[in-house]
């Protein structure tokens, strides 16, 4: 009966525990979204890119990303405010991967945004980035 106990308190320790990194790892990465926003709105795309993860440069390069979000930019105007609608933390050996999504207002429209960040202790970058947007599309 002990050995069952102790077990059942380990797990309830193990899935506690877990469950705070995953919100800390979380926080950790919202940061990241307000720092692209903030670039965004300066329209410093090579900035932005720069300060992306291995991930996003292994898929995109600097003229892709930055032809990509001026083209939002140009559509869509300057990020205005947003609303969190999900998040999801994929936990790995080394890094974690923050996954969150947006509802944004944008100046001259608005679109879901999608931010796939890396935390690694307290280090957040970037590595993915997909926004849906009617505005964006009939613009």
């Amino acid at each position: 009966m002990k050995t069952l106990n102790l077990a059942l308190l380990c797990l309830v320790v193990t899935l506690l525990t877990g469950s705070c990194s995953m919100v800390k790892d979380s926080k950790t990465a919202e940061p990241a979204v307000e720092k692209f926003h903030q670039q965004f709105n300066a329209g410093d795309f090579a900035q932005i890119y720069a300060d992306c993860g291995d991930q996003m440069k292994g898929v995109a390069t600097e003229k892709q990303l930055t032809d990509l979000l001026d083209a939002v930019h140009r559509k869509l105007g300057t990020y205005q405010s947003s609303n969190e609608v999900s998040w999801h933390v994929d936990m790995g050996p080394l890094t974690n991967m923050v996954t969150l999504v947006y509802d944004t207002q944008f100046s001259e429209g608005k679109g879901t945004e999608q931010f796939v960040i890396s935390v690694k202790g307290e280090v957040a970058k970037v590595e993915g980035y997909n926004i849906n947007s009617t505005d964006l599309i009939v613009k």
